[in-house]
């Protein structure tokens, strides 16, 4: 489970292998790269655009682990 959610964060901020593979042709963008041009033509929508998918990762981390049952702190039981 925590596997697929570190997988889905990957999917959500990927930059570098785009960025150098492709280099931007045939219009090939992530959000990440989006982001980067944004920001290399003015703060105001790049800050936007990352408070976006800021948004979103959280959104999508905290689904998993609400509602798919990833429980990273396990409560103390004792048996007595």
């Amino acid at each position: 489970m925590v596997a697929i959610l570190f997988r889905t964060l990957d999917v959500l901020r990927m930059y570098d292998l785009p960025a150098i593979m492709t280099g931007g042709s045939n219009n090939t963008t992530t959000l990440s790269i989006l982001v980067v041009q944004q920001i290399r033509q003015g703060f105001n929508s790049a800050a936007a655009l990352s408070t976006i998918t800021f948004i979103t990762i959280f959104l999508v981390a905290f689904v998993f682990v609400r509602f798919l049952g990833a429980n990273a702190v396990e409560s103390a039981t004792t048996n007595e």
